[in-house]
């Protein structure tokens, strides 16, 4: 897959890791646009209608445009604009039933402030007195604060689903693109049933873009991986049990370990999202050339028992950094088999690693009303 779509979207995949690692927030404005351009020539907006530069920049929305000056200092100020907000009319609907727009937010980027903004505008899918041919669809772009992220954002009656775009395009993101890829190219066809139908093409851009931001597939797919992954260990652990036991005896306890091993490691993915919180130094998650019966003994073993179970104080690995969890999720219990050798399928964690990085992980969990196409931690009481 990785070497898929760095020849589909290789622009869209530079612009992002550019825009993750550039320092400076003012060429970050400019990157986080280009990233934006690029998203839109994917759904079929050609390059000659998008700005760039100074010429994106002049586009600021006047201040009448905010409802009221509480709002208009959630924005970032303008580069240039004197008094003016970093809030751009980014496309506006040239040839295309489309409008999009680009802000840059100054503090946290919170649910109730994306969807307050996105209303700024009145777009065909806002309501039944807008879906009419006079109105566009409605795109909006967010970048963060720090300016190393950028939120792609559509909505539908006041509901939200949202892209984050951030330091790399992931698998997920691929299987969405290639979805919406060339949308705007409306033929009169309806994706759906293949049939010709009544040219309408908001509806039918819409309705595409739409449905390739649910949810409940990216969370589909992502279980499905999580299954197979446990059910590989657990039949590898019924016929190499740690302690002799005979197959009847282990599969109980195997389905057990397992269990408990996913949701530890699904739990500190999400840890490891926040950022800052799992030391780097230690590289618990590089398999490197170990082999993965190795892997589980050498590494997980110290984070998860010596160092996340261990009050700080009373450590000896060096790791002082990784704070003590003291709730329990990684106490052992018997049948962690702490004191044995586990023996776990070939390639198995790198197999696994390389799911969970195949998506994008939130703290955030999502509601009908603002759904992020992410991993949210509802997945943990799955």
């Amino acid at each position: 897959m990785q070497d898929n779509y760095q020849n589909e979207f290789k622009k869209l995949d530079k612009c992002i890791k550019d825009l993750w690692n550039e320092k400076s927030k003012r060429k970050s404005i400019d990157l986080g646009i280009q990233t934006a351009n690029e998203v839109m020539q994917i759904l079929g907006i050609p390059d000659g209608e998008l700005s760039i530069g100074d010429k994106a920049l002049d586009k600021a929305f006047s201040n009448a445009k905010f409802k009221n000056q509480k709002m208009e200092g959630w924005f970032e100020k303008h580069p240039y604009f004197g008094g003016g907000r970093l809030a751009l009319n980014h496309y506006e609907g040239n040839n295309y039933p489309i409008e999009s727009k680009f802000y840059q937010l100054n503090r946290s980027m919170t649910k109730a402030r994306v969807s307050a903004i996105t209303q700024l505008s009145s777009n065909w899918e806002d309501n039944d007195l807008t879906m009419i041919p006079d109105y566009n669809i409605g795109i909006d772009f967010f970048l963060d604060s720090n300016a190393n992220k950028l939120l792609l954002v559509i909505s539908k009656r006041g509901n939200l689903r949202v892209l984050e775009l951030t330091e790399k395009l992931s698998n997920t993101q691929v299987e969405i693109f290639r979805k919406v890829n060339g949308c705007f190219l409306y033929d009169g066809i309806d994706p759906e049933s293949g049939n010709q139908i009544q040219y309408e093409p908001q509806k039918t851009i819409h309705k595409t873009l739409w449905n390739a931001f649910e949810l409940s597939e990216v969370n589909k797919q992502f279980y499905l991986g999580i299954s197979e992954h446990f059910e590989l260990l657990c039949q590898h652990l019924s016929k190499n049990s740690p302690k002799g036991l005979a197959e009847n005896e282990i599969n109980e306890l195997a389905k057990g370990f397992s269990s408990r091993l996913l949701g530890r490691l699904l739990f500190l993915w999400f840890l490891r999202k926040k950022g800052g919180i799992i030391s780097d130094k230690t590289k618990y998650f590089d398999v490197g050339e170990l082999s993965s019966t190795d892997y589980y003994a050498s590494k997980l073993k110290n984070l998860f028992f010596n160092t996340l179970n261990t009050p700080i104080i009373n450590r000896v690995n060096n790791d002082f950094k990784t704070p003590y969890l003291n709730g329990g999720l990684f106490e052992p219990h018997e049948n962690d088999w702490k004191e044995y050798e586990i023996s776990f399928p070939t390639g198995w964690f790198d197999s696994l690693y390389g799911h969970l990085n195949s998506f994008n992980f939130t703290t955030d969990e999502s509601t009908p009303e603002y759904e992020q196409i992410a991993i949210d931690p509802e997945m943990l009481g799955r």
